[in-house]
């Protein structure tokens, strides 16, 4: 389900319309949206930054949108759409945003050195039973190499799919969250996360 928050009412119709492919539902009143964030799956919130921090403070699994003129710094990664921004845009990040939310990060597996839960969003270094606790992006970053494991993922094709950037555009996103990813794994990353001919591969997976 996907539920978004907005209180202005020039926005709400317009938003409705967007969100109507997905089978989403906008909500103005905050009784009404704390009742039915339980159910929701991708959350989108319209310019409430302390609605935002409280309902993800709530809901660390559950994937949110904030819609506004500045990004929220609270916490570490935030999907964001600055303001102004065209429908087309909106339902682009929508897209991009629901083909995980369906999908889910439900996955689990182990590798040699790591055990994978993608609901939980965790890493768990089996022979010391370390836990770490990843990011969205991170946690969407393993599961989409997995799902692609028997091949070696560009790093365009990853822009594009997890971050929604198109082809050629000058960005150091994706060699951030791999460089952070990896520092959770310590050395053991060597022989999981691998970088081959430009793009990266899972490797040592327990099939």
């Amino acid at each position: 389900m996907l539920l978004l928050f907005c209180q202005n009412p020039l926005l709400k119709q317009t938003f409705q319309n967007i969100i109507d492919p997905f089978k989403g539902l906008v909500i103005e009143n905050e009784a009404d949206f704390w009742e039915k964030l339980p159910d929701a799956k991708l959350i989108v919130i319209d310019e409430n930054e302390k609605l935002y921090y409280k309902a993800k403070e709530k809901n660390l699994t559950q994937t949110f949108l904030f819609l506004g003129q500045k990004e929220p710094t609270e916490f570490e990664e935030v999907h964001f759409l600055k303001k102004p921004f065209s429908a087309f845009q909106l339902k682009q990040q929508l897209e991009l945003l629901f083909a995980f939310v369906k999908r889910g990060l439900t996955l689990s597996f182990e590798t040699v050195d790591f055990r994978f839960n993608g609901a939980n969003r965790t890493l768990t270094h089996i022979q010391t039973q370390t836990e770490v606790r990843l990011t969205e992006k991170e946690a969407e970053l393993i599961q989409y190499l997995f799902d692609n494991r028997h091949r070696i993922v560009p790093k365009d094709e990853l822009l594009k799919q997890i971050f929604g950037y198109h082809k050629d555009v000058e960005t150091h996103t994706l060699e951030t969250h791999i460089y952070k990813l990896r520092q959770k794994m310590g050395a053991a990353n060597e022989t999981f996360l691998l970088t081959i001919d430009g793009g990266y591969q899972l490797q040592g997976i327990l099939e």
